[in-house]
C-alpha cells in the first residue's frame, strides 16, 4: 500500500473510516491536524472563518463513507490493481468532488469542467474517478447525473482526417492522423453541450465514440438517460489560449492548426465553467510519460504498443509541429485555469488557484443544502 503524503495521515485509518467506523477523539485530532498542516487538503476547499477544521474532516467522512464502495469497486475493475490510493481519495479526490458538486447547482443547465493534461499524465483517470465521486453526490433525478468525455471520443471520420494529410496533418511512421485541433468534430462537443442543457428525466442522448482499433467512429455508443447536470471533457489542449492574432502564426502547418482551433474550439472552451490542469512536464518527460501508457495499454488490452520511433513522431505531431509555443500553445493560460495540480512521480503535490473567476456561493437547492449538512 503506498506511503501517505499528508502528514500524520494514516491509511489504515482512512480504511477504517471508510468501512463506516467513526474516527476516536484522538484519531479525530490526528485528522484536523494533518489538514491543516497538508496545504494539498485545503487547496481546494480553503479554510475560512465561516467553517472549522473540524467540520470540514467530518463532512469529508461522510462524503468518504457515501461513495467508498463504488468508487473501490470502480477501481478495481477499471485499473485491475486492489491497492486503492484511499489517501489521494481523501486529499484530492474528494474536495475536488465536494467542489463541483457545490459549483454544479449555482448554474442553469450542465455545469462544463475541462481538464488539461499531457498524454500519460493522468487526466483520463482522474476525470473517471470525479465522474463517479461527484455523480454519487448529485441526485440524479433531482440534480442530474455526470457524464465525462475525452477530446479522443470527438475524432472524424477516418476519410475525413486522411484529406488532412496534404494540409501538413502528416505524422508519418506509419501513425494515423490524430492528435492536433483539425482531427476533430468540435460541434459533437457543442452538441453534447446543447444537449446537456435541455435534458430532463426523459432524456436520450447518444454519445460520440471513437474506435481505435478501427481508426474510426465506434459502432456501438453509449447512451445517456436522463437528466445531465456535470460534463466534464478531458483533453490534452483543453482550454487552450483561443485569443490571439491568427495573421502572427507561422504560416503553413501551424497555421492551419491555430485556424481551426480558434474557429472550432473556442465556442467549446468559452463554456467552461471551471478549468482543472495537471501541470505541463518537458518533452523528454511527455515522451516517457507516452511509453508508459502504451506498455500499460498492451498489457490490459493486448493491443501491440507503439514503437520508439512511433512514439517519438506521435509528440513531434502533438507538441511540436502544430504549435509556436509564442503565440498558440496546447497549455492553457494562468487565466483559463481554476486549478494547477502538480505531480511528483504520479502523485499530487501540490494545488493552486489560477487566474479565473470563482463563482460566491448563493443560496442553493434543499438537496445541496442536506448534502452539505
Amino acid at each position: 500500500e503506498p506511503k501517505p503524503e499528508a502528514p500524520g495521515l494514516s491509511a489504515g485509518l482512512l480504511n477504517k473510516l471508510a468501512k463506516g467506523d467513526e474516527p476516536t477523539p484522538d484519531e479525530m485530532q490526528t485528522l484536523v491536524k494533518s489538514l491543516q498542516e497538508d496545504p494539498v487538503q485545503t487547496a481546494v476547499i480553503g479554510i475560512g472563518d465561516r467553517e472549522r477544521p473540524e467540520d470540514v474532516v467530518q463532512k469529508r467522512i461522510q462524503i468518504l463513507q457515501k461513495v467508498w464502495p463504488q468508487f473501490s469497486s470502480w477501481w478495481r475493475e477499471n485499473l485491475r490493481t486492489d491497492n486503492i490510493p484511499i489517501d489521494t481519495l481523501w486529499r484530492v479526490y474528494l474536495p475536488f468532488s465536494q467542489w463541483i458538486a457545490q459549483q454544479a447547482v449555482l448554474v442553469d443547465g450542465v455545469y462544463v469542467l475541462g481538464l488539461y493534461g499531457t498524454q500519460g499524465r493522468g487526466k483520463s483517470t482522474l476525470a473517471q474517478v470525479l465522474e463517479v465521486i461527484v455523480g454519487g453526490l448529485l441526485d440524479p433525478i433531482e440534480e442530474g447525473q455526470v457524464v465525462s468525455r475525452s477530446t479522443d471520443d470527438l475524432y472524424s471520420s477516418y476519410l475525413k482526417r486522411e484529406k488532412l494529410r496534404e494540409k501538413g496533418y502528416d505524422p508519418g511512421h506509419l501513425l494515423s492522423t490524430r492528435g492536433p485541433p483539425g482531427t476533430y468534430d468540435a460541434d459533437q462537443a457543442l452538441r453534447l453541450i446543447r444537449e446537456f442543457d435541455e435534458s430532463n428525466e426523459v432524456s436520450r442522448i447518444v454519445l460520440p465514440a471513437f474506435d481505435k482499433r478501427y481508426d474510426d467512429y465506434a459502432e456501438d455508443r453509449p447512451v445517456v438517460r436522463g437528466k445531465v447536470k456535470v460534463f466534464i471533457l478531458e483533453g490534452f489542449f483543453v482550454g487552450a489560449n483561443t485569443d490571439f492574432d491568427l495573421n502572427k502564426v507561422e504560416p503553413g502547418f501551424k497555421r492551419v492548426v491555430a485556424e481551426d482551433l480558434q474557429r472550432n474550439w473556442a465556442p467549446v472552451f468559452n463554456r467552461l465553467h471551471a478549468l482543472i490542469a495537471l501541470d505541463t512536464p518537458s518533452l523528454d518527460q511527455i515522451r516517457l510519460d507516452r511509453l508508459d501508457q502504451e506498455k500499460q495499454r498492451q498489457q490490459t488490452t493486448g493491443q501491440r504498443a507503439m514503437t520508439f520511433a512511433q512514439n517519438n513522431a506521435f509528440v513531434e505531431f502533438n507538441y511540436v509541429k502544430p504549435w509556436d509555443w509564442v503565440n498558440t500553445s496546447p497549455v492553457p493560460p494562468t487565466k483559463n485555469v481554476t486549478f494547477l495540480v502538480t505531480t511528483r512521480n504520479r502523485r499530487i503535490t501540490q494545488i493552486e488557484r489560477g487566474g479565473r473567476p470563482v463563482p460566491e456561493p448563493k443560496v442553493v437547492s434543499p438537496m445541496a443544502k442536506l448534502r452539505q449538512a
